[in-house]
């Protein structure tokens, strides 16, 4: 079962489960809509400024969809470090209290890393991945998970436990947007690189055009294996936030 995303759960389980739950909830219509709000937005920046904005037009609803199913699909891969995979036996059962904090930067290290033909997209999908909750993060949190990391670096190591297995699929379906190459391991000195490019990225006003990527990720990051994460959060505001989004969506 090993890499574990949870107590009792596997890594590609919770990767798959979650894309399927985006699958029931997400329609062909939000994808639709997803390019029509993103096109407007380049649009009304266009002239403003030096974006490399064709590319992003060009894309179609399918390949939206695809791309927010890949970012579904590895919006948790950071969990495939050594530091927090070194907690659990082969069965997902915790040796001791386990918690992946900071998970989310080696996520968004990962994808950061990778070669992507636009940078626009690369920015939206680190934005992404990087706050999917409970993990909203501004630059300056950075800051403090960049010390933490000084201290436990294997947190970064996604070599050993990070395959990609039956995500290739998804990766496939985005070769049009990134190469797409195992995890590897990575230092704080990479970490600094994507903070350094972030903070020239901020002032772009693209920022929210990433929410429409986060959506699917936090609704199905949350609905697959609520149960678990329910026993993993020790939250009361995190665990109603959940218990609302199953009651919003499995309803239907």
């Amino acid at each position: 079962m090993k890499p574990c995303a949870f107590e009792g759960q596997g890594l590609r389980d919770h990767a798959l489960g979650s894309v399927r739950e985006v699958q029931r909830v997400f329609g062909e219509s939000y994808f639709q809509v997803m390019k029509r709000r993103i096109d407007a937005l380049v649009r009304r920046l266009d002239n403003k400024q030096s974006l490399d904005s064709s590319f992003i037009k060009g894309i179609s609803a399918e390949q939206w969809r695809d791309l927010t199913f890949f970012l579904v699909a590895f919006h948790d891969i950071g969990k495939a470090g050594e530091f927090y995979q070194n907690k659990f036996n082969e069965d997902c059962t915790p040796k001791e209290r386990a918690s992946f904090a900071f998970h989310e930067v080696g996520s968004s290290l990962y994808l950061y890393r990778l070669r992507w033909r636009n940078d626009i997209l690369r920015f939206w999908s680190v934005l992404t991945t990087m706050n999917h909750l409970n993990a909203i993060r501004s630059l300056d949190n950075l800051e403090e998970a960049r010390r933490w990391i000084s201290k436990e670096p294997a947190i970064l190591h996604l070599r050993r436990y990070g395959s990609l297995g039956e995500l290739e699929v998804f990766a496939e379906r985005v070769s049009w947007a990134v190469k797409v190459t195992p995890p590897e391991n990575y230092n704080v000195g990479d970490l600094q690189d994507m903070e350094t490019w972030l903070r020239d990225k901020t002032n772009l006003r693209l920022n929210k055009g990433y929410l429409l990527l986060l959506l699917p990720v936090i609704v199905g990051d949350n609905l697959d294996s609520s149960a678990q994460r329910e026993r993993d959060e020790d939250s009361r505001r995190k665990r109603r936030f959940i218990r609302a989004l199953e009651e919003m969506y499995h309803a239907s």
